[in-house]
């Protein structure tokens, strides 16, 4: 369905205060200088589509509405300077595809035939502005920077210049790996790692170590029940008591040998001394016989003794008790001498036969003749020594044998003790050296039991009686404690480690060294999830920055195909020889527009201005038939002829006409008035479909006056 303005309503534009018109299907709208010509081309440029930097419109506070049919759905849309929807966006919304810069193709303003102002007129990015969609593709492409358009991606890894948003990304990277090393270290040192491999460890040991120190209290309260009845039984026979019974008892056989040497010797003086008390008493008998004479008592002691007695009857009769007394015991002494006198003369007489009698046995004793006392004497005299020596010994030998039987009492009481038993005598020394032997066995024992014990190093207080479930190993014991300490060694090293990291970790997030772990490792893993996302994002935007620029240059390899065969196909060529009657083929080469008749080829910017004008003119004509597949639309020339010769003017408006009556809506603004004459003669043949609108005051009709 042909696109087509059916009418323009206006204010306050320009010269205008209120103006309204509508168009047919050939349209001239004439006016000279000042009359608002410009201002109403650029009104409708500004109402009907959205890329108006590239026309460089001048300002302008003008309002009003453009009407457009064919648009769509069969009703008419109105278009203004405000309109947010413009007329591009039907068409993005339509079969047809045209690209954004079609505007150009519909709107020649101010003799800009050649479609843009490059040096020597279009080149082959102009051409693909209107072939393809270069300005989409340009605009997509542009806001890929050239660092992502130079970089690549294979095997997983982006590779190009460190610039840029790849600088960004790496950046992102390098904190991300920064972080990673964090965590892995934390993994290695405090959530997961050695620090907690070491804490199960040392569990492990500690159950060990409590299970070994369970085994070693009961060790230590066995060990102190050995002790304790070790010692017992060493209070009971210790050393010290066996060895003074010992003592006791190698005193007591000493002392019965000193004894038994006593006795020898003592029998010995005894023997040497054997006559010694009869010498002594014979001597004494002998000096004694020999010193004394026989006497008989006076007679005056008999009457003396019985005038006495008779005094004390007498003094008894007369009551006189204490003389009488006196009297007796004066009698009585009397008596006694006389009777000691009677005696001594009795011994004088038996001693004489006494000295007969020691010198006879005397010689009997000693076997030798008895020559009297010097005999008795001399003898004795040897004999004494050995009589007093036999003596002494025989008192010291009694004194002995009772201390004997006391000291042997004593140790067979001791003895008897040790043995529970009665021993004999003669099993003494078996028996002590057996107590010895084994009391000995006993102290070592128990001093190796006190130095285990004291090794063991538990108070009693914590014995325990029950039995463990393993036996006490002491090497075992301490290979437990020697890895507790060297695995708390390790804790500590590695906590000094965690220390270092906590400091590390506190720089990345910013947190205080005296936040918990818990609070620093949340927020790494914040700032990690945010720089993963970041990377994430930056990746993901490269990566599709990577693909879409892959695919338009892709599209861009196709389009310079697609544009190549657009460009030479016959609905872009033909006009370009019906408007020039010479050229026939026009070619891109280098970038370059060429064209070329039956004899030579030319590049653009080598023809006149004026058969550009035509070529330009029927490239414009051969493109927009080209881009509407035949689909007629509306087409705006702003004086698009003027800089053409009369003979030429006519060509170019017969190629209008046949425009128009192939369904081209034109709309030609001009203050010409050769191109005005040219209009209104073509005109007859449209009959309504012409409309000539004249900005000119003092020449608008009813229906172009301002109203």
């Amino acid at each position: 369905m042909p696109v087509r303005i059916e009418k323009i309503h206006v204010q306050n534009l320009g010269p205008h205060n209120r103006f309204a018109f509508e168009l047919g299907q050939l349209n001239l709208i004439y006016g000279h200088n000042e009359n608002g010509k410009t201002f109403l081309v650029e009104f409708i440029i500004r109402a009907l589509f959205k890329n108006q930097k590239k026309w460089s419109l001048r300002q302008s506070d003008g309002s009003g509405k453009v009407f457009v049919s064919g648009l769509g759905g069969g009703k008419m849309v109105d278009f203004s300077p405000v309109s947010e929807k413009k007329i591009e966006d039907f068409w993005q919304d339509s079969q047809i595809g045209l690209p954004p810069d079609f505007s150009k193709l519909l709107v020649v303003k101010g003799a800009d035939v050649d479609l843009a102002k490059v040096n020597g007129g279009i080149d082959k990015t102009i051409i693909k502005n209107f072939l393809s969609n270069k300005i989409v593709l340009d605009n997509i492409q542009n806001r890929i920077s050239k660092t992502i358009q130079k970089a690549s991606y294979k095997d997983g890894f982006i590779s190009g210049f460190r610039v840029g948003e790849l600088s960004a990304r790496s950046d992102f990277e390098s904190d991300l790996k920064k972080i990673e090393q964090l965590f892995s270290q934390i993994d290695k040192g405090f959530s997961g790692g050695k620090i907690k491999e070491c804490k199960m460890k040392l569990e492990q040991l500690s159950a060990g170590n409590e299970t070994m120190q369970l085994a070693k209290r009961n060790l230590a309260y066995k060990t102190e029940n050995e002790i304790v009845a070790l010692r017992q039984q060493l209070h009971k026979a210790s050393i010290e008591r066996i060895l003074d019974i010992k003592n006791q008892f190698s005193q007591y056989k000493a002392n019965l040998q000193a004894l038994k040497r006593k006795e020898l010797l003592q029998k010995k003086n005894e023997q040497s001394s054997e006559h010694y008390e009869w010498l002594k008493s014979a001597q004494t008998v002998y000096q004694n016989n020999l010193s004394q004479e026989a006497e008989q008592p006076p007679a005056y002691l008999v009457i003396l003794i019985a005038l006495l007695i008779i005094a004390a009857g007498v003094l008894s009769f007369l009551k006189l008790p204490i003389y009488a007394i006196t009297s007796l015991a004066v009698a009585l002494i009397n008596g006694i001498i006389y009777f000691r006198l009677n005696q001594k003369m009795l011994s004088q007489a038996l001693g004489n036969h006494e000295i007969e009698n020691i010198g006879r046995k005397f010689s009997k004793n000693f076997k030798r003749d008895f020559n009297g006392l010097a005999d008795i004497s001399d003898q004795l005299q040897k004999m004494e020594d050995h009589y007093n020596d036999a003596r002494l010994l025989k008192r010291q030998i009694d004194d002995d044998c009772e201390a004997l039987n006391k000291q042997e009492i004593e140790i067979s009481e001791q003895i008897n003790d040790l043995a529970e038993e009665t021993v004999e005598l003669k099993s003494w020394d078996e028996l002590l050296l057996n107590f010895e032997e084994e009391a000995r066995s006993l102290e070592q024992q128990l001093k190796e039991k006190e130095h285990f014990g004291a090794r063991l190093n538990i108070e009693p207080a914590l014995h325990v009686s029950d039995k463990p479930i393993h036996e006490f190993n002491q090497e075992k014991a301490i290979q437990i404690e020697n890895e507790i300490a060297e695995t708390e060694r390790t804790i500590d090293s590695e906590n000094q480690k965690l220390e270092s990291l906590k400091q590390l970790l506190c720089q990345a997030t910013g947190d205080d060294i005296n936040d918990s772990w818990e609070d620093i490792i949340s927020n790494l893993r914040g700032i990690r999830l945010r720089t993963i996302e970041q990377l994430k994002d930056r990746t993901a935007e490269i990566l599709g920055k990577l693909v879409v620029n892959e695919v338009l240059e892709e599209f861009r390899t196709e389009e310079d195909i697609k544009i190549e065969a657009s460009l030479n196909s016959e609905i872009v060529q033909k006009p370009i020889f019906e408007l020039t009657n010479r050229y026939e083929n026009l070619v891109l080469e280098n970038g370059k527009l060429v064209v070329s008749d039956d004899f030579n080829s030319f590049e653009l910017e080598q023809l006149s201005s004026g058969a550009q004008e035509q070529i330009l003119l029927a490239l414009r004509i051969g493109l927009s038939q080209h881009l509407t597949k035949g689909e007629p639309m509306f087409l705006i020339l702003d004086d698009a002829f003027q800089y053409s010769d009369w003979r030429r003017r006519k060509f170019l408006m017969n190629k209008i006409v046949e425009l128009v009556q192939n369904g081209w809506q034109i709309i030609y603004f001009t203050m010409d008035d050769n191109i005005k004459a040219l209009f209104e003669q073509s005109g007859k043949a449209f009959g309504d479909d012409f409309k000539l609108i004249n900005l000119n005051p003092k020449q608008k009709t009813a229906r172009q006056l301002d109203i």
